[in-house]
Formats: C-alpha cells, sequence, structure tokens
C-alpha cells in the first residue's frame, strides 16, 4: 500500500498500489502449486507404503498420456511418474541391502500358542527391512518390491536359512524341544523350482531340524490355482514329512471340495472370522461350524488374530487347540523371544 495526500489539511488516505492484483495473483498462483506437490508426495508416500494390492505396478498405456510434440511418445502423469520413480528407488534399496549381506533385512517371530496349556508350540517367522530412512517395513511393502527387482527367490531363501537356522540354535541352547515348530510364509514362486523340496531337506539335514518341526505357509489361492510343477513341489515337502498350512483361511476360496482337495496338513484362519467372538453370541456358533468342517477334512487349525481375553477363552470352549495373536505375544526379535523361552522353562522346573 501507498499514501497520497488529497487536498489541504486532510490526514492521507490510503489507495492500493497498483502492482497489489498482480503481486496477489502471484501468490494464489504458488500456493496451489504447493498445494499441488504436497498431494503428489502424500500420494506417492502412500503407494509406496500402502499393502501389496495397492502398490501400483509399473506403468501401462492406459496410466499415461500423449504429448503434443512428440508422435508416439507417452508421458505418465505427474503423480503417477513420482511413484514409478520413488519406487524404482526404493526397489533399488532392496537390492543393495540384499547384495550387502542383507544386513537392514531382519526377522521377528511371534509364538504360536496352544490352548490347552498356555504353552508356546512354535513361532511364526515374519520378515522385516529396517529402511534407513522409512523406518521398519512389513512384508506388504518388501514382498512386491523384491517380485519387481527380480529379488524375490533370494530373499524369501534368506527368510527360509535364517528362520531354520535360528530354530535349530534354540534346539542347541535347550530352549526349543523335537516338536517346537517354526512357520515360513511360502513365495508361490519358490515351488517353481525342481530343487526346492532337496534344498530344504539339506537345510534340515545340515542344521538338524526335524522336517515335521518345519511349517511352510501358502495362500489358499496359490495352492489352488497352482500348475503341475507346483504339485509336484508340495508333494515332495509332504513325503519329506515337511507340514504344508494354508494361510488367511476364509478369505479365498474356502469351499468344502477345495478344502478335502488340497495338499495340506494345517488351516490358519482368517482374523476376520473371529473378530466377534466373545461380544456376538452368533459368532460362536459360526466359529464353531468352521472348526468341524475343517476336522471333517482331518486338518488341524490354527486361529490367528486373538487379541482379547474373551476370545481365547471362546476358542477354548469351542475345542480349538491353537492360537495366534496380539493377546499373547507380538511379533518380536530373536533375543526376545529366547528370553521368553528361558522365562517358560524357569517356571516349568520349579
Amino acid at each position: 500500500m501507498v499514501e497520497r495526500s488529497v487536498g489541504s489539511g486532510r490526514s492521507p488516505v490510503p489507495l492500493p498500489a497498483k502492482n497489489a492484483p498482480d503481486l496477489a495473483s502471484r501468490c494464489r498462483d504458488l500456493e496451489r502449486q504447493l498445494e499441488e506437490q504436497a498431494r503428489l508426495l502424500s500420494e506417492a508416500q502412500a503407494a509406496l507404503l500402502g499393502s501389496a494390492n495397492g502398490l501400483p505396478r509399473p506403468a501401462t498405456p492406459a496410466d499415461s498420456l500423449p504429448t503434443g510434440d512428440a508422435p508416439g511418445r507417452e508421458v505418465l502423469e505427474p503423480g503417477l511418474e513420482m511413484v514409478r520413480r520413488l519406487r524404482q528407488q526404493l526397489a533399488e534399496e532392496l537390492r543393495r541391502a540384499a547384495s550387502a549381506g542383507r544386513s537392514s533385512l531382519v526377522l521377528e517371530y511371534q509364538p504360536v500358542i496352544s490352548l490347552a496349556n498356555n504353552s508356546i508350540e512354535g513361532v511364526e517367522a515374519l520378515l522385516r527391512w529396517d529402511h534407513p530412512v522409512r523406518g521398519r517395513l512389513a512384508p506388504d511393502a518388501i514382498l512386491p518390491l523384491a517380485e519387481e527387482a527380480g529379488l524375490l527367490p533370494q530373499v524369501t531363501a534368506w527368510v527360509l536359512r535364517t528362520a531354520v537356522g535360528q530354530l535349530a540354535e534354540w534346539q542347541q541352547q535347550g530352549l526349543a524341544g523335537g516338536d517346537f515348530t517354526m512357520r515360513v510364509n511360502l513365495a508361490p514362486s519358490q515351488l517353481q523350482s525342481l530343487q526346492f523340496a532337496d534344498d530344504v531337506r539339506s537345510l534340515a539335514s545340515s542344521t538338524g531340524v526335524r522336517p515335521q518341526q518345519l511349517i511352510l505357509e501358502l495362500t489358499e489361492k496359490a495352492i489352488v490355482t497352482g500348475n503341475d510343477l507346483d504339485r509336484y513341489s508340495l508333494a515332495a515337502l509332504r513325503k519329506l514329512g515337511i507340514g504344508l498350512e494354508i494361510d488367511d483361511f476364509g478369505t479365498g476360496y474356502s469351499s468344502i471340495s477345495y478344502l478335502q482337495n488340497l495338499p495340506v496338513d494345517k488351516v490358519k484362519v482368517d482374523r476376520s472370522l473371529i473378530s466377534g467372538l466373545g461380544t456376538d453370541g452368533k459368532q460362536a456358533e459360526f466359529v464353531g461350524a468352521v472348526l468341524q468342517l475343517i476336522r471333517a477334512c482331518g486338518l488341524d487349525a490354527v486361529w490367528e488374530g486373538v487379541e482379547t481375553a474373551e476370545q481365547a477363552a471362546e476358542l477354548r470352549r469351542l475345542g480349538c487347540t491353537s492360537a495366534q495373536g496380539f493377546f499373547f505375544a507380538r511379533p518380536q526379535a530373536a533375543e526376545a523371544i529366547e528370553a521368553l523361552l528361558r522365562r517358560r522353562r524357569a517356571r516349568s522346573d520349579q
């Protein structure tokens, strides 16, 4: 604002500067640009750290727009281009982490509890990535990137070796008996190797772990839609005595005919099937029916996602034998599980 005297003896009257509208317009344009950049960054971060299904795939023609000055050339929308570049950067960082001895890839272990006496019957190995900037990332963020970067076989093989090696170490320390189990999530692509069953047998033999102590978890869809090579690998694993378990049962096909014919020994029931247990009377009847169906097919069940004492009590009352969830224990580092096993052993010795 500038001031100009009008007449004599009067106070100065403020008048707008000629360039004020231009300045305000530029400020508004800058504000809109900043808001747009913040929106794009927010979308990129959400896409990178979201679930596996939410992660965008590499660019396709449907995601792009043609440029006016280069016929036939395609350019991504700004938001998608930023996501693509950030995703490529994260995949390259994962490649470096894997090639550097996987020092930033770690495993956490979540106990599986026997409901009869609250003992720990085994653990599930869960992959984590300690990223230097983004912090600890879960499998939903790691595995799609590993697949895109061609690292999935390398990463999943490391998970299996590390988990079995950890079980062998606990056994040597006298903390885990011969019936203590280690659950490892299996990537469907691993079944495509004719050598996979032999590799698992060699791993168990070299570490002193009984094949029956290893349980490999696969999604129901991966087992149902598998090809002949998948079925060959599954049959070879079962012949070795390796346990095979359907993960997230209740979210896929889940029909009686499939359940009767699947080459598995166990079923891990998804948390969504027990969400109302302990508060909704009808839910108990439903869970009981699911349990009877699983047993009728000659399978054992583990109930995951137990978060309350009421859910645990209802599962016991219904005759369920095994459960897993935050109510019992969260995923923990190997050292924490070791300390937990030592405390339980000390109590049992008293």
